[in-house]
């Protein structure tokens, strides 16, 4: 029985898992050559034909069925995607029939009853990466990115509009820049060199959905193997798998660095205007290096939406006069009540601080440095401010300062 549908819009398929066996596959997993993973249901056998559903799911939706956290029926009936694919083995032919249908078209009888779950192990769930991707990496000596986006028509499933495309590559390199400045910046480069080590060139078009292959123009690497280009890259796929969650999204690299936010944002609405997601996969000829990582439309929303409130937040450093009522040198918190306003101050003693704290005592007068970072609430939404100490210095008054002249 044939059960992979190769030779269709889907591309060459790779099985990864097969789940339910008798007489052949019956549930399995697989993914193409852009590394879009399917899950496949055998549904019906006639005399002619043999009829599959295959489903698009995410790498994190697929360890969720395996494992058992999402039974088999609602993984379909929930999809993440408002479609799914029919396609029809013909035994008279030996080709295969494949059809988009709408979810709400989907015949609920072809699932498995509720109830019926995977228990796989979830430290086996398959290596997705494209072992093509490594190769290249390490043959070329470059970084190595295959970007793969969503086809807009299937009409032309392995094409995508040149100004969306244009406008997605040319906000992903901005980004790629930006991740690299400070890193630059700390190392002595100039920002002409930082642009030139974090660029990238288009070095192939994939088919089997859209994908584009982007080559770094350069692997410069430290001795620990690191390039720029490389770090670029890992610092997006973190963002990325990331997603919109307001707490980790607030305690990245965004915080504090509007110029990264900003393009960060740009990147993700040149994607949501073209209404695509995105997957993500970096070989690395560092081997310890590399990934994957994807993120559907719903999620580039959200995130969008989470970003543009982060690069909203004012931080600001403010300078006051006070008395100390509080300093912890264990869990280092300070506490500080302002003689202008009588508003006190509390949060951490960051690093810089530390030596002043350590000589402080409470009840004294100090002039303090203090960081406000606004916070999100993920539970309300709302937000608060957050208070850090950066300096911390005896406050002498002017006439203090006259006796002792």
């Amino acid at each position: 029985m044939e059960f992979l549908a190769n030779s269709t819009n889907l591309g060459t398929l790779e099985v990864l898992e097969i789940y339910i066996q008798f007489n052949g596959a019956r549930l399995l997993a697989c993914k193409n050559q852009a590394g879009k993973i399917f899950l496949a249901l055998w549904v019906d056998e006639e005399e002619e034909y043999d009829l599959w559903l295959y489903m698009l799911v995410s790498l994190d939706r697929l360890q969720a069925i395996r494992t058992g956290e999402i039974s088999l029926r609602q993984a379909f009936i929930k999809s993440e995607n408002d479609f799914l694919y029919e396609l029809n083995y013909s035994h008279m032919t030996s080709s295969w029939a494949f059809e988009k249908i709408a979810l709400e078209n989907l015949d609920e009888d072809y699932l498995p009853l509720e109830g019926s779950f995977l228990k796989c192990d979830p430290e086996t769930l398959p290596q997705v990466i494209s072992q093509k991707v490594i190769r290249n990496a390490i043959s070329k000596t470059r970084e190595i990115v295959n970007l793969v986006l969503q086809p807009l028509s299937d009409k032309y499933p392995n094409e995508f509009p040149a100004s969306g495309l244009g406008n997605i590559l040319a906000a992903f390199q901005s980004l790629m820049n930006e991740l690299n400045v400070s890193k630059g910046k700390s190392s002595g480069l100039e920002a002409k060199e930082i642009v030139q080590k974090s660029s990238f060139n288009v070095f192939a078009v994939s088919q089997g959905s859209f994908q584009v292959e982007l080559a770094s123009s350069f692997f410069d690497a430290d001795l620990l193997g690191n390039s720029i280009a490389g770090d670029a890259t890992d610092k997006l796929l973190n963002l990325i798998r990331i997603g919109s969650n307001v707490n980790d999204l607030q305690n990245s690299i965004l915080t504090g660095n509007k110029k990264i936010a900003g393009k960060y944002s740009t990147f993700l609405k040149s994607l949501i205007t073209s209404g695509t997601g995105i997957r993500l996969e970096w070989g690395s000829p560092t081997i310890s290096r590399g990934g994957c990582v994807e993120a559907n439309l719903l999620l580039l929303h959200e995130t969008l939406e989470v970003v543009n409130r982060i690069e909203s937040l004012e931080i600001r450093q403010i300078e006051i006069i006070g008395d100390l009522f509080k300093v912890d040198k264990i869990g280092w918190k300070f506490g500080i009540s302002d003689l202008g306003t009588n508003y006190s101050y509390k949060g951490d003693i960051l690093e810089e601080a530390k030596p002043d704290a350590r000589i402080a005592t409470i009840s004294r007068t100090y002039k303090a440095l203090i960081r406000e970072v606004p916070e999100i609430i993920p539970t309300t939404n709302e937000t608060k401010k957050k208070h850090q100490l950066l300096a911390l210095k005896v406050y002498e008054s002017a006439n203090e300062q006259l006796k002792l002249q």
